[in-house]
């Protein structure tokens, strides 16, 4: 679990640059997820 979400945000930080930090990374992620909810 912990390494998918490393995966994931190391994914959000490749597709999304300017939000390399992991707070901000997981705070649109969360949002994302809410969307397809």
């Amino acid at each position: 679990m912990l390494f998918d979400c490393t995966a994931e945000v190391v994914g959000w930080g490749i597709y999304y640059p300017n939000s390399r930090i992991p707070g901000h990374a997981f705070s649109i992620k969360s949002e994302a997820d809410s969307d397809v909810s």
